[in-house]
């Protein structure tokens, strides 16, 4: 366990860097906020479909087999992350001098 903690305090590598700017830019945190909201609007798209809504014919409903509707869990779970996980402010470099 002492290893593990001595390891990250050791300076990071240039390619390592990189990776977690990367991961900090506003650029990715706005394209995981739209996953999250659209994946959200999904689930609530299909959970607002009546059941007895007709999409294919007897035929094709024979042929295929109908996808499970997602869980009351998923949908709660999918919300909490939508509405918790906090979107990075840019930081506001002030001076001190005026």
């Amino acid at each position: 366990m002492n290893k593990r903690v001595e390891l990250t305090k050791q300076p990071r590598k240039p390619w390592q860097k990189s990776i977690l700017q990367g991961f900090d830019s506003t650029l990715v945190n706005v394209l995981l906020y739209g996953v999250i909201i659209a994946n959200t609007g999904v689930i609530v798209a299909e959970l607002a479909l009546p059941s007895d809504e007709k999409t294919f014919d007897d035929a094709q409903k024979s042929q295929k087999v109908p996808s499970p509707s997602p869980s009351p869990f998923t949908l709660a779970l999918t919300l909490i992350l939508a509405l918790t996980l906090p979107l990075p402010l840019p930081s506001r470099r002030t001076s001190s001098t005026r």
